[in-house]
């Protein structure tokens, strides 16, 4: 294996952990804890189910591809298709933007039209998360079609019946993926701005308006923040792949691919960091998961593994006394 191999085997190794471990806590964190049971939440839960398997569908191109010899023939081209082509990676970034649309809406509708505060029912929960990931996989239909191995390259490759048809495709990932939701994130998210920074209630908000904007003012932000890595992470794969169909005679291949999957993949891995920094509920609840762990595994005396579970069973029951903790609360 060469060197630059060996660089980039390390490289996405870390990523892929970092992406698998944190979206997986952040799953855990909020099916366990019932305080964490919103409906911004399991958006954020279906976000991070989708980065999930972005970055975990990763690793066959980039980890494993070096260890194994690829079949050929039709079995090359189905295990193409389904795990070392990337296209099950592909529907969990699509997954993903979809999903930071429907947060995006949330935050509007929370913030600019709280009367509607539950429009959200849980019907209607399951309805958008279950679209996201029908469209998501109808979007790579043509990815599945398209993935053939080439023997020759050594690789997955997308082969195609004539030209307009990688051209049509990869502008749809470019309005689809890229434009189309950013440009409506953008104005969204400048309505929730105004509404919270910039307008002005000139009646005077009580103490507990106040506690109740505080809250929408970090979760906002949080997300805000999620949603412009994407676009910075996600820009330059769109850009190549455009490009690469509408511009054959310049080459997109090598180093600068490589570092726009790179950038995908850390999209995926970074924002379970964010939620650990934005969010005060989800650092404790991240923190209790990791006092638990260490206490299972260091070596304790009998009395010490009788003590312990009490102690962990009265933190989780115990109620919030801070307005901006409680679960009733507005987020």
């Amino acid at each position: 294996m060469a060197a630059s191999d060996i660089v980039l085997t390390v490289l996405f190794s870390i990523l892929i952990s970092i992406g698998v471990i944190g979206n997986f806590l952040v799953c855990l964190i909020i099916a366990y804890y019932r305080d964490m049971r919103s409906t911004m939440n399991y958006l954020l839960l279906n976000l991070a189910f989708a980065d999930m398997l972005t970055v975990l569908f990763v690793s066959p191109q980039y980890i494993f591809i070096h260890s194994f010899t690829h079949p050929q023939g039709t079995t090359g081209d189905y295990l193409c298709k389904f795990i070392t082509g990337g296209n099950l990676s592909w529907i969990g970034g699509v997954a993903s933007v979809f999903a930071l649309v429907s947060i995006a809406f949330e935050r509007y509708y929370a913030v600019t039209a709280p009367y509607r505060q539950g429009f959200i029912t849980t019907k209607t929960l399951r309805i958008i998360i279950t679209s996201c990931w029908i469209f998501s996989i109808l979007f790579n239909c043509p990815l599945f079609y398209a993935i053939r191995y080439d023997a020759r390259a050594d690789y997955c490759m997308e082969v195609w019946p004539n030209t307009v048809y990688p051209k049509i495709n990869s502008l749809c990932w470019f309005l689809v993926v890229g434009v189309i939701p950013v440009l409506i994130m953008g104005v969204l998210y400048s309505r929730v701005v105004y509404s919270l920074w910039i307008k002005k209630d000139e009646r005077g908000e009580r103490t507990t308006q106040q506690g109740v904007k505080r809250v929408r003012k970090k979760v906002t932000k949080m997300v805000i923040i999620v949603s412009m890595i994407y676009a910075v992470c996600w820009f330059p794969q769109l850009t190549i792949y455009l490009l690469s169909y509408f511009s054959p005679t310049t080459s997109f291949g090598g180093l600068p691919y490589i570092i726009s999957v790179a950038m995908v993949t850390i999209n995926s891995a970074v924002n379970p960091v964010i939620y650990s920094l934005q969010n005060e509920r989800f650092r404790k609840h991240l923190k209790t998961c990791v006092c638990h762990v260490k206490r299972r595994v260091q070596p304790q005396t009998d009395g010490e593994q009788h003590a312990k579970p009490s102690v962990i069973h009265a933190d989780l029951t115990q109620p919030q006394q801070s307005i901006r903790m409680t679960p009733s609360l507005p987020s």
